[in-house]
């Protein structure tokens, strides 16, 4: 399979990506909520790459609203695993910033403004992760046992924390919010079925500098069996 994409990137939009394999209506529907009541810096919108991994994209279990929505770019491709969803809608998504969005997550108001804000103050940040809550089906949050301080990550911390002790990475990967031009430098994200995220944490400690926000990520919809 072939991608063909621009590495010139559309200012002033945030891409969110979500590889879809068999999600349910439930999560495809309040994900897309999730993102429809974001606060954005003026001047600022998003776009949302639904990719399905290995049925047709007319298939996707989207809200109606969001299949009417211009802002929502569903597509789909072979069963290939979410690394190879991801970087296949790169050709679809054009944001100089590009976030992570697991299908069954949701976006607290303000996840994407603390990323562009985070981003936009210093270009030398490659990219930020932030907390994540947990959200248990009675409603009920609770923090992941990893999240971390605020504060810059120095270049290196990330494959060092990881070297010591790979299952302890203080870094939610489903948190991510990534410049565009350093994922196409790094040819997005990489077709390993056993790590994916986690390993394309440690190519991007080759920037200089990143950073964590202790504002809350995302929502991980915790359900029986995942």
């Amino acid at each position: 399979m072939l991608v063909s994409f621009s590495a010139t990137p559309v200012s002033r939009v945030i891409s969110v990506v979500t590889a879809a394999y068999r999600v349910d209506a439930q999560h495809m529907a309040e994900a897309y909520r999730s993102l429809c009541t974001q606060t954005l810096p003026a001047g600022w919108e998003w776009e949302w790459a639904v990719q399905s991994d290995g049925t047709d994209h007319n298939e996707l279990p989207l809200p109606a609203e969001a299949r009417q929505d211009r802002r929502v770019r569903p597509g789909s491709q072979p069963r290939g695993g979410p690394a190879v969803a991801r970087t296949t809608a790169l050709a679809r998504y054009r944001g100089e910033f590009v976030r992570v969005l697991d299908a069954d997550d949701q976006l607290p108001g303000t996840a994407l403004a603390d990323a562009i804000a985070m981003l936009s103050a210093d270009p030398s940040v490659g990219w930020t992760a932030s907390a994540v809550l947990d959200l248990a089906p009675d409603g009920t949050l609770t923090g992941w046992h990893d999240n971390r301080d605020q504060g810059l990550l120095p270049r290196g911390t990330t494959i060092t924390a990881w070297a010591a002790d790979s299952c302890a990475l203080r870094i939610h990967p489903a948190t991510l919010t990534v410049r565009r031009r350093l994922l196409i430098a790094l040819g997005g994200w990489m077709a390993l079925r056993p790590a994916r995220t986690w390993d394309y944490l440690r190519d991007w400690t080759a920037w200089p500098t990143d950073i964590s926000s202790p504002a809350r990520g995302s929502y991980d919809a915790h359900t029986p069996g995942k």
